[in-house]
């Protein structure tokens, strides 16, 4: 039996299996011989899927992630998905996601980023051959991860609790309702495992993180003195059950406890992660490296002039960096009831959304 969740009943099991098997029957119809694989990834895709309990039957929690991989050329019908996919979405009472159209002979230049570890070591492919990810994965596979992705799952996670701590004060109306408890929980799961990437600790599978994040912080004094462990370990155990975590609600009080410890943790990767960017770690070594790396940069560079552009700026430099900067001033417990706390903080998230 296919395992979606592994703290589902097998009838939960069941029922997500045959919801996804008519899923990617609706997808095959609609793009025909232009699909050459789908691809689940997620909580799902590595049998970690979130589960609660509704009037005693289990439901999922999690958005279900596909990654559809096509081939060169035109592709009719993808416009169409999400109305195809719509109905499928309100039985399960969840987004059902679909990533831009892949071709396969991306999947080797993929760099190295905690997205695409996390689907290469764990996923389901619904349709097309059973190695589709293995066969072609990408010479970093197998590798710690560059120290920028710590800082960068930190921007992301940091930006959905400075949301939440807007919807608390009463500035914003939250997007659903279990809105700022799930940003709070993926706030602290991200303190461990950001911490876990800085060291070449982390391991994309969610179960036993938890205590290679404690041995961890048993081993390195600068790392247990952050005192994340307990938030941590609350953050993977609402992955699995989120009906049955600890805080069924945040309260204020708690939410300022959570953001000074978000502070701290940022405080200590950001200068670990200074110019260190992602790429191939076989660049380096391939004849003609310097062209190619000057290549890289140039590309780079280009790419954070149209994001700045964006942004109304004129820059090369990433326009991440002005988000890292001011991400921690906003998150401090003593920002919150400044005057311009309010100002500031909606121009952030402006600029954050800009970046995605």
């Amino acid at each position: 039996m296919n395992v979606y969740a592994g703290h589902g009943s097998p009838d939960f099991n069941q029922s997500l299996h045959l919801e996804l098997v008519s899923i990617t029957a609706d997808i095959a119809a609609v793009l025909g011989t232009s699909m050459e694989a789908l691809v689940l990834g997620g909580g799902y895709g590595r049998g970690e899927g979130g589960v609660v309990e509704v009037d005693r039957v289990q439901v999922p929690y999690n958005d279900l992630d596909l990654f559809l991989f096509v081939k060169p050329g035109a592709l009719p019908g993808f416009r169409a998905l999400p109305s195809v996919l719509e109905p499928h979405a309100r039985r399960l009472g969840i987004h059902v996601d679909v990533s831009r159209p892949i071709r396969l002979d991306e999947i080797r230049r993929w760099s190295p980023a905690l997205m695409w570890l996390d689907l290469l070591e764990g996923h389901k492919v619904l349709a097309g051959p059973a190695d589709t990810l293995t066969s072609r994965a990408p010479a970093w596979l197998g590798r710690p991860l560059p120290p920028i992705e710590a800082m960068r799952l930190l921007l992301n996670r940091g930006a959905g609790l400075l949301w939440s701590m807007r919807i608390v004060r009463d500035l914003e109306m939250p997007p659903d309702p279990e809105f700022v408890r799930r940003n709070a929980y993926k706030a602290a799961l991200a303190l461990g495992d950001a911490l876990l990437i800085l060291h070449q600790r982390y391991r994309s599978k969610c179960e036993g993180r938890d205590l290679l994040f404690q041995t961890l912080a048993d081993e390195v004094f600068e790392v247990g003195a952050l005192d994340v462990v307990g938030y941590h370990r609350e953050g993977l155990a609402f992955k699995f059950r989120p009906d049955r975590a600890s805080r069924l609600a945040w309260s204020s009080s708690d939410l300022d406890a959570l953001c000074g410890a978000f502070v701290r943790v940022f405080r200590a990767v950001e200068p670990r992660c200074h110019d260190v960017t992602p790429g191939d770690p076989a660049l380096a070594k391939a004849p003609g490296a310097p062209f190619a790396l000057q290549d890289c940069r140039l590309r780079r560079q280009l790419r954070h002039a149209v994001q700045n552009l964006r942004h109304g700026r004129l820059s090369l430099r990433s326009p991440r960096n002005r988000l890292y900067q001011g991400l921690p001033q906003l998150l401090a417990p003593s920002a919150f009831d400044g005057k311009t706390w309010p100002a500031k903080s909606s121009v952030w998230l402006d600029d954050w959304r800009l970046t995605l």
